[in-house]
């Protein structure tokens, strides 16, 4: 068990800002920093941020808000940034991104434009859809102003609507190309190239709510006449769809109704013809020798009678030495016969719902096109059955696509495919936002210029979707139960402070950080009063003794007042509550007992957050010796043998 740990300091009380993303009425956010309950802040609604930001950086181990009426259900998100003042970001760089004028198009559309919220919350992201006739489509944009043989580094962010992939593209000024294709499903980049002498690195992180971060790395703008340019193209391919299907043979409809194992994922009903010899669909998928591809298909029996089968082909090609295939039995998943050869290791995956994942991992000998086939069978064998059918049985087919096992330092040259053979149906495509440049190595975060001077980013800037130093990522913030009070409703005890109710929320940081920036997202859907508030906030540093508290004990202090009245009866007038816990501290070395004085010396003018089983399994153990509040009275510190003291710690609730 931890030992007792005691904040030691309110570091908001210097801080060079501190906001809250919303505010009802006059409750002021900087009412949480002056450490008193009858004074408080509020949000609109069951979700909200509180940042802070200071001029110099700040030591912070926890985050605690005591007194909120947050329900045991709460979440919230803890953020720390260490980041440093920039003022080299590229004028008008938040110009990079989607919307009237700042880009030129190719045989691309921009549907209900600003239709999703981008990652930021404040700006707006558009769908960018594929026409269907057209062969390139592409977003394009010029970056001037660069310059030569400058290692520069960005950002793009985007988030899948329906289409699965999209192509990047940097074009230095001497006309090399850098690029990276990404699925935007799972943010996988499955091909990359470096661009000839770039040296250009991609990496993908997932910025929250769907989007991903598509970091552009170490990109140099070399040297020549080209203008460089950066290129978004809306792409189909290795993606295998029902719009990447030729179908023999095989009746291919929607199947209303029925369940994909995926969301936003539609299922296809494949049904064998009657006395016909092949039954499939097919597909084409680009394989470089020695890099291994995965084939993915998921596939659940249709009809009654006879035991279905799924088989997966692959025919010989240029990327193949021979056939290569597997059978699976859709009632069982047992892989029935398969040619797997040296290349191909076929494995199955119940997916629930009476669907099965059929997967290859193919690791052709050579480079080029090879064809994959699915068909619909009777037969368990491996070789060519007759698919002959009574014209209703076959399969439920979802989830068909091929990808590449790249690994992120490895920057083989992107070939084999066109950036520009991407021809959609007009509908599926992706949203995508946000894109800057700037000198250097590392990209860390964008700041817009709305507000701000153009190309500069404050000390301590924190938005939705940069890189941050700690993320504790979603969290419980008070799981603990509800205290109940008598003469109070379960909404009126979650903000009744005075009286010993509401929650205490907090956070341990796995470690202390100097920070020069904090978020604090929540998010209490459940909340009893149909808003979220607190009384109190703190961060900052925490001290905890060697040796931990020898005793302890917490006591209610009622000032309700007990009196007689003329005839006898014993009358009360009810008084706030509040909590004291003392605390034993029995041995303590010598460098505990020198930082004890430093703490104690102030700790009467200025409260300290104390917690004396912390991170405990007892969540209500937690929660009731955790307390925000000042020392009532003086602590001797006692010698008791060598190198040992001894003192009682007595703090008692605000």
């Amino acid at each position: 068990m931890p030992n007792l740990r005691i904040v030691t300091k309110n570091a908001l009380r210097q801080a060079a800002s501190f906001t809250a993303s919303s505010t009802a009425g006059n409750l002021a956010v900087a009412s949480l920093a002056a450490a008193v309950k009858s004074s408080l802040h509020r949000f609109i609604g069951t979700s909200g941020t509180y940042k802070a930001a200071w001029a110099a950086p700040v030591r912070i181990g926890c985050v605690a808000l005591p007194f909120c009426n947050w329900s045991p259900t709460a979440r919230q998100r803890v953020r720390v940034s260490t980041e440093q003042p920039v003022t080299n970001l590229v004028t008008r760089s938040e110009e990079m991104h989607i919307s009237a004028g700042a880009w030129a198009r190719a045989a691309v559309t921009t549907v209900n434009a600003n239709v999703t919220a981008a990652p930021n919350g404040t700006n707006t992201a558009d769908q960018v859809v594929p026409t269907t006739t057209a062969t390139s489509h592409y977003l394009d944009y010029s970056i001037t102003g660069l310059a030569d043989d400058t290692t520069y580094s960005g950002a793009v962010f985007f988030k899948r609507d329906t289409l699965m992939r999209a192509c990047f593209n940097l074009t230095a000024k001497d006309g090399s190309g850098a690029t990276v294709e990404v699925n935007f499903e799972d943010g996988r980049m499955t091909r990359m190239s470096n661009g000839i002498g770039q040296d250009c690195k991609f990496k993908v992180t997932p910025a929250g709510g769907g989007w991903y971060r598509l970091f552009i790395e170490n990109w140099s703008t070399r040297t020549g006449a080209t203008v460089p340019r950066f290129r978004l193209f809306a792409s189909q391919h290795n993606e295998i769809s029902k719009n990447g299907w030729a179908n023999t043979s095989v009746a291919t409809e929607r199947a209303a109704g029925v369940a994909s194992p995926y969301e936003n994922w539609p299922v296809d009903k494949l049904v064998e013809g009657t006395g016909v010899s092949g039954h499939y669909t097919s597909a084409t998928v680009y394989c470089e020798a020695g890099r291994t591809v995965v084939l993915e298909q998921t596939l659940k029996a249709l009809g009654s009678g006879a035991t279905r089968y799924g088989a997966m082909l692959l025919t010989a090609g240029t990327g193949l030495a021979a056939h290569r295939s597997a059978v699976v039995n859709l009632a069982t998943g047992a892989i029935t016969a398969q040619d797997s050869g040296t290349e191909c290791v076929f494995s199955t995956e119940d997916m629930g719902g009476g669907f099965w994942k059929l997967r290859c991992e193919l690791t052709p000998d050579r480079s080029g096109a090879t064809t994959w086939q699915i068909r619909v069978s009777n037969s368990s064998a491996n070789s060519a059955p007759s698919y002959a059918g009574d014209g209703v049985s076959g399969v439920y087919v979802c989830k068909p696509y091929a990808y590449a096992l790249v690994p992120v330092t490895d920057w083989a040259p992107f070939s084999g495919g066109s950036e520009g053979s991407v021809i959609g149906d007009g509908t599926t495509g992706f949203h995508t936002w946000g894109a800057m440049l700037r000198p250097g190595p590392k990209m860390d975060s964008y700041y817009p210029s709305v507000g701000t001077v153009q190309g500069q980013r404050p000390l301590g800037y924190m938005d939705a979707w940069q890189s941050y130093d700690y993320d504790s990522g979603w969290v419980l913030a008070c799981p603990a139960p509800a205290v109940e009070l008598e003469g109070f409703t379960a909404a009126q005890a979650a903000s009744a402070y005075a009286y010993g109710g509401g929650a205490y929320a907090r956070h341990w940081l796995p470690q202390q950080m100097d920070a020069t920036g904090l978020a604090v997202d929540i998010a209490d859907p459940d909340n009893l009063q149909g808003y979220i508030e607190a009384a109190c906030m703190v961060a900052g540093p925490v001290w905890s003794p060697r040796y931990n508290a020898s005793g302890t004990s917490v006591s209610v202090i009622d000032r309700t007042e007990v009196s007689r009245s003329a005839a006898g009866d014993q009358l009360a007038d009810p008084g706030t509550i509040s909590r004291k816990v003392p605390v034993d501290l029995r041995a303590m070395p010598e460098e505990d007992r020198a930082r004890f004085l430093d703490l104690v010396r102030n700790s009467r003018a200025h409260p300290i957050l104390m917690n004396v089983f912390p991170e405990h399994p007892d969540l209500a153990l937690e929660r009731d010796f955790m307390v925000y509040g000042r020392r009532t009275k003086d602590s001797d510190i006692a010698y008791q043998f060598a190198g040992a003291y001894s003192t009682t710690l007595e703090i008692e609730e605000i």
